[in-house]
């Protein structure tokens, strides 16, 4: 505890020295609500980014969710990459309404310049990315593969990603896709997208997804479930296809469109290039700042 007095001694000073006058948390951390305080003391202007207002099924972040979302309820100001988030910060009570911004998910790039290995007369290739939890609906993926290689469609599957795959393995090794299951470093990343031709994102809950972000920072469409705020990522038919529903069913038809149809595909590789200064993180900061200074 005395470590902790200390530390936010000293932050007051530096905070007071540099006459800071905004403060931003981009990304929560145990230790965060206990700098609310010393914020409000030193009368620095306080904006807080909420990732998540509910936790996810099988994280382990979920055990402090509740705890990191007391310092945006102390924040000045709020900011959500969604809508839907911002909708259940509401719902919840955790925000008042008139606090809360809500911007967008900048795309995320990793290492640009990475060509494309693929052609456009072999197999769809389809990825699946990211941490393996509950949530983020392997089965319906696996699901939608199997759907496709029995209507005889030239599909193959790529799963890439840390978290127990468990009796799941054995339908992907049956559908022969490629099994990358351990933490993804980031130096990999970009030549995992460029391997691929489209991301599915069929998740059965969500806030908002980083993956996509990923996907579209290296002009990857995606297919993603209609669910909490990942149809606000995508522009329909112009960035990717958004699923009737999270089931199987209704991922394999939206897929079954970018496979027999590759000029589809082709379109919304074009379109995500010439829309991506609406999602660049340039712009992402300049108006995040622009919000932390002034207010919404």
């Amino acid at each position: 505890m005395a470590a902790v007095l200390v530390a936010r001694r000293r932050l007051t000073k530096r905070l007071l020295a540099d006459g800071t006058r905004a403060f931003v948390t981009l990304m929560p951390h145990v230790w965060s609500p206990l700098v609310t305080t010393v914020l409000r003391k030193a009368g620095v202007r306080h904006t807080v980014v909420v990732h998540d207002a509910n936790p996810h099924v099988g994280d382990r972040t979920a055990l402090v969710n509740r705890w990191l979302l007391r310092e945006a309820r102390r924040a000045d100001q709020v900011v959500t990459l969604t809508s839907s988030v911002a909708e259940d910060l509401i719902r919840s009570n955790i925000v008042a309404e008139k606090k809360i911004s809500v911007l967008f998910h900048p795309d995320l790039t990793y290492e640009p310049g990475v060509p494309d290995t693929k052609g456009h007369t072999e197999p769809l290739r389809v990825l699946f990315f990211g941490r393996i939890l509950p949530y983020k609906g392997l089965g319906e993926f696996i699901g939608a593969i199997e759907i496709l290689k029995q209507a005889g469609l030239p599909i193959e599957a790529g799963v890439f990603g840390s978290g127990d795959i468990g009796p799941d393995r054995e339908r992907l090794e049956r559908l022969g896709a490629e099994i990358v299951n351990k933490w993804i470093p980031s130096a990999e990343v970009a030549r995992i997208l460029a391997r691929h031709d489209v991301l599915v994102a069929s998740h059965t809950t969500a806030s908002q997804s980083g993956v996509i972000a990923a996907a579209l920072g290296a002009r990857l469409p995606v297919v993603t479930t209609p669910v909490g705020g990942l149809t606000e990522q995508i522009i329909p038919e112009v960035t990717g296809l958004i699923a009737a529903d999270n089931g199987a069913q209704a991922i394999a038809a939206a897929v079954r469109r970018l496979a027999e149809d590759r000029n589809l595909l082709q379109r919304l590789r074009r379109n995500i290039s010439e829309t991506k200064e609406e999602r660049s993180m340039e712009r992402f900061f300049r108006e995040l700042s622009e919000i932390a200074q002034k207010g919404n």
